[in-house]
């Protein structure tokens, strides 16, 4: 009987009917740290660090002292927060935000929801061309785009608008009560192939026995997609409706871009462009600093109540 040593593996090969053998890999507990390493220093370095710093800068603010006015920074508690929340600016970026955001969420939930089904439901034999032409517009650069669209927003630039401008239908894109809609068709077309790959895979994992069982019942493809699938797929629902959400709260490319092709937009606009006045225009980096933690912390608790909304949804 052959005798295979401690600490080795015997390997299914077998030469002159001895097996073959292979030390096994020692792993010691540091193995896990070793590898997140790379990982945990880069976020520390440029997510949880900055993150720290801007805390640090909200309560703090910039005075000047002395006879040469010379500079210097002074805690300043609430005072940075307390200014902010007061702002009409803060209000009316808010309020932009959220108007926003009625408008990209609906649109974009229901366009991505809709394609995905009608692509899984092999109601077209183009499916994966479908996919890739609506996943295009995700890989042009998102200036580019509001550039782009920019100038198609101009009547004079685009034979659509100045042919309704020519029939009576004056519609100004660039408008203030047009801007939400404006915004969001960029976003729109910019995201909607991303988000219709995500529902498409989440489709793929719906079990065929479920749905050939629905339609030898009797089910419709609406019935199938209702109350089958829909209810399947609702973790990536969610997934879908929590990126445009928080796409929504750091909307900032579009009014930055837009405001040099004469759109009814200033430094105020959205938060985000709020925060960027007063980092560079207003060289105020506490207030900039306020600006971002108040609306990090929109996001993460608007995120998490849509997402508890939606899981006791699913319970009752």
């Amino acid at each position: 009987m052959t005798t295979i040593p401690s600490g080795v593996a015997p390997s299914s090969t077998l030469q002159g009917g001895t097996p073959r053998i292979r030390p096994t890999l020692q792993y010691s507990a540091r193995t896990p740290w070793l590898l997140l390493a790379p990982f945990g220093l880069l976020f520390l370095a440029f997510f949880a660090a900055p993150l720290v710093y801007a805390v640090y800068q909200s309560f703090t603010r910039s005075v000047r002292t002395g006879a040469f006015a010379t500079r210097r920074t002074a805690y300043a508690g609430l005072a940075n927060y307390r200014e902010v929340l007061a702002s009409p600016d803060f209000h009316a970026a808010v309020l932009h935000v959220l108007q926003y955001a009625a408008v990209a969420i609906p649109v974009m939930l229901g366009l991505s929801i809709g394609v995905a089904l009608l692509i899984d439901a092999a109601l077209t034999r183009w499916g994966k061309a479908i996919q890739f032409v609506l996943f295009l517009p995700y890989a042009v650069p998102g200036v580019i785009a509001v550039v782009v669209w920019g100038f198609l927003y101009i009547p004079q630039l685009n034979p659509v608008l100045e042919r309704l401008h020519g029939l009576g239908l004056l519609w100004d894109p660039l408008a203030s009560g047009s801007l939400p809609f404006s915004f969001a068709n960029i976003n729109v077309w910019m995201f909607l192939g991303y988000n219709v790959i995500v529902m498409t895979a989440a489709l793929r994992t719906v079990p065929t026995e479920v749905v050939e069982a629905a339609r030898m019942d009797g089910a419709s493809l609406a019935v199938i997609a209702w109350r089958i699938k829909l209810p399947l797929i609702r973790q990536a629902t969610v997934l879908v409706l929590i990126f445009t959400l928080i796409g929504a709260f750091q909307l900032f490319n579009e009014p930055q871009i837009l405001r040099g092709v004469g759109a009814d937009v200033d430094g105020a606009y959205t938060p985000n462009l709020l925060a960027y006045t007063y980092a560079f225009a207003n060289n105020d980096y506490a207030m900039a600093a306020t600006v971002s933690i108040i609306l990090t912390v929109a996001t993460a608790v608007a995120s998490f109540a849509v997402m508890r909304l939606v899981n006791r949804a699913a319970r009752a």
